[in-house]
Formats: C-alpha cells, structure tokens, sequence
C-alpha cells in the first residue's frame, strides 16, 4: 500500500490521506503508522481518500476505527469510551471523514456500522468544504 500525504486549507487545516492499494491485514499497519504520524505531527483533522482503494478488510476496518480514536485523542482528549458517548445518537465525528469510496468498500463501512461515526463524502473536495 502506498499512502500519499497532503494538505488543504479550509476552515481549518485539513491533513488529507490517500491510499493506494487494499486495506486488509498486510497494509493495515502501514496505513496506521501513516495516520498516527500525521496525528503527532499536529493534524487534528484528517480525510481519508480511498478512491484507490479496491477492497477494506476487517484488518483495515479496525485501522480506521484506530485512527478514528487516537484522532479524538490527541485532539479532544477523548479515551475511546468517552469517544463512543460524544458519538452516540447519531452525531458523526467532526475530525475524521472518508472521501470517495468504492461501492465494495462502501458496503464494508456500512456492514461494520464504521458509516455511523464518519461521514462519507463522494469526492475529496467535498469532504474537505464540509469542515466548519
């Protein structure tokens, strides 16, 4: 997997990862090291670019459920408990959006639930206008 690292300015600035390749139990190390250094390197919000992503496995689900969490960490100061209550009914994490999904990829996000806490947004731009 490759994973290309840029950034935007918006209302605020977005750190912007795009993958390349699939995420399952080979690469989802990777794509979490690579998103947990941009987390310590100050990015308090992120949109994850899978367009060139052909298939997440479960391995890559937790990933981004990884990321999802040490984002709100560094950035709010949420553990993971205290994550899961501030994203009950319904709210959608304000840090972390997904841009431009497969339809595969997209059934495994909604199978696992994942598109209950992230907003999903069709293209990169429209995920990085939607940060207020």
């Amino acid at each position: 997997m490759e994973i290309e690292v840029s950034y935007r300015e918006a209302a605020v600035p977005i750190t912007v990862l795009a993958s390349r390749g699939e995420l399952t139990a080979d690469s989802a190390a990777p794509f979490e090291a690579a998103a947990t250094s941009a987390i310590e390197k100050g990015a308090k919000y992120i949109v994850l670019d899978l367009s060139a992503v052909p298939y997440i496995g479960s391995f890559g689900i937790r990933a981004l459920n990884n990321v999802l969490v040490a984002l709100h960490a560094a950035a709010d100061g949420y553990d993971e408990s205290e994550l899961r209550q501030a994203l009950r009914g319904g709210s959608k994490s304000s840090r972390l959006k997904l841009a431009a999904p497969n339809s595969q990829s997209m059934k495994v996000l909604e199978t696992s639930g994942l598109d209950m806490y992230l907003e999903v947004h069709p293209t990169v731009d429209e995920a990085v206008r939607s940060f207020r």
